[in-house]
């Protein structure tokens, strides 16, 4: 009996280990298309003689934290596509994407003061990817916390 409830609680992580780890995959897809929206807004605004290498800087620093929330969840997916994965594999993989998380949220604050920034020079069209990108993480984040 005790193998059957380990079994059920491992199939249980793993079912919403992956649809959590979806649905960062669909975010992080969406982050960095929108990173390169914003390398080409900034690039305009350079040309226009605006010093830009603070924007830069934040976009960078964005990027990163976007590549370090990819690598965590690709290596939660590894173990959810274990079939072999123990209990304790899973954890683990649920940790990695707790941390995916928690590097999306540190490059969504870094977004804001971007967007803050770009839309002092006008360019107000990018705030509406903002809140769509808001509102994928305030989904992400309620799916997480039923882990």
């Amino acid at each position: 009996m005790h193998e059957v409830w380990t079994n059920a609680q491992k199939n249980s992580l793993t079912g919403s280990g992956q649809i959590v780890s979806q649905r960062i995959g669909e975010f992080l897809d969406k982050s960095e298309n929108l990173s390169e929206e914003l390398e080409v807004e900034i690039e305009i605004l350079n040309e226009t003689g605006v010093d830009t290498a603070n924007l830069q800087t934040r976009l960078a620093s964005y990027k990163q934290y976007i590549k370090a929330a990819r690598e965590r969840k690709t290596a939660a997916d590894t173990v959810y596509e274990n079939e072999s994965a123990t209990q304790k594999d899973l954890e683990v993989a649920n940790n990695n994407l707790r941390e995916a998380l928690n590097n999306v949220n540190k490059a969504n604050q870094i977004l804001k003061l971007i967007f803050g920034e770009l839309k002092e020079h006008g360019f107000k069209e990018i705030s509406e990817t903002e809140t769509e990108n808001n509102n994928s993480k305030t989904e992400i984040n309620n799916n997480i916390s039923t882990n």
